[in-house]
């Protein structure tokens, strides 16, 4: 139901009237008299009467009234003090789950920019998720405010935006025997290396390994790309990873080149309940996490 339609029934139920309810909202009589029409055939109940030149309500009516009034004038008061939205005087908090990699390189960044423009606002770290099904029902249920995804959510509840699209590169240590200062290798070359690769089975790079019959070649596995990173420049073994975590991890002693084989683009989105977008805090730290992920992108 559309909360305004409630907004609407309070105010004609006070001025038991719709053309004075019609002038206070500056709307015609006819969108108020529509509003109230849909409101009963919600409720079927007539909510409002005719008498005289205004209208009185019906007993569903008048327990309708008690119970939502309360709510509405509760649900001004958190709209008025939102209106007036200051960063510095604000002390909401809210949770934000990650993707162990992107929260590697974006968390503490993101931290640090709220706890000098907001210092009393918060972005709490929550537990990652194994299963992506899992993550989406904890944004469903307002469990969780935030979240990065390597997925696009199904849930017409949520919300999201594309935050990071990197294409793969072929990385290795900058001293391979076989491989340095090389600037193209080629599929074949593949099949004499140790290639090191995501825990998960069904990560990307898994996949496009499989489909081109170098799965048997991975004789490492890793479950965070910057581990991964970090164990390639201190061995001879090779790996696949987004361009973004070349350009943006502080690791030596590799270089990389275009995939030989071909991987589609890593992509990761920011997630959120649609709800929550009429708060204006919210909208604040997710323009933020935008901004910083577009910084590395």
């Amino acid at each position: 139901m559309d909360i305004n339609l409630l907004t609407i029934f309070c105010n004609v139920y006070k001025n038991k009237s719709l053309s004075i309810t019609a002038d206070e909202l500056d709307v015609s009589t006819s969108a108020i008299s529509q509003s109230i029409t849909k409101l009963k055939v919600h409720f079927n109940d007539p909510l409002f009467i005719k008498s005289g030149k205004g209208v009185s309500p019906t007993v569903f009516s008048d327990q309708l009234y008690l119970d939502v009034a309360p709510i509405m004038d509760n649900l001004k008061s958190v709209i008025s003090v939102e209106k007036n939205f200051n960063p510095l005087e604000s002390t909401k908090s809210y949770k934000f789950s990650g993707a162990k990699d992107l929260n590697i390189l974006l968390y503490s960044k993101i931290e640090n920019i709220i706890s000098k423009l907001a210092p009393n606002m918060s972005l709490k770290s929550v537990h990652e998720y194994v299963n992506q099904q899992q993550r989406f029902d904890d944004l469903r249920n307002r469990k969780v405010d935030f979240s990065f995804s390597l997925v696009k959510p199904g849930d017409i509840s949520l919300d999201f935006i594309e935050i990071v699209r990197s294409p793969y590169v072929l990385v290795f240590n900058s001293s391979h025997p076989r491989l340095s200062e090389r600037n193209e290798i080629s599929k074949e070359d593949l099949e004499s290396e140790l290639i090191a690769s995501h825990i998960e089975s069904t990560h990307l790079t898994n996949i496009n390994l499989r489909s081109n019959h170098l799965y048997h070649r991975v004789g490492y596995q890793f479950s965070s790309n910057i581990e991964g990173l970090s164990m390639v420049s201190n061995s001879d073994w090779i790996m696949f990873s987004p361009k973004i975590f070349i350009d943006n991890c502080n690791v030596s002693n590799i270089d990389s080149v275009p995939s030989p084989i071909v991987i589609p683009e890593g992509r990761a989105y920011l997630v959120w309940h649609k709800s929550s977008s009429v708060s204006k805090p919210f909208n604040w730290i997710k323009e933020l996490i935008i901004d910083e992920c577009k910084k590395i992108s």
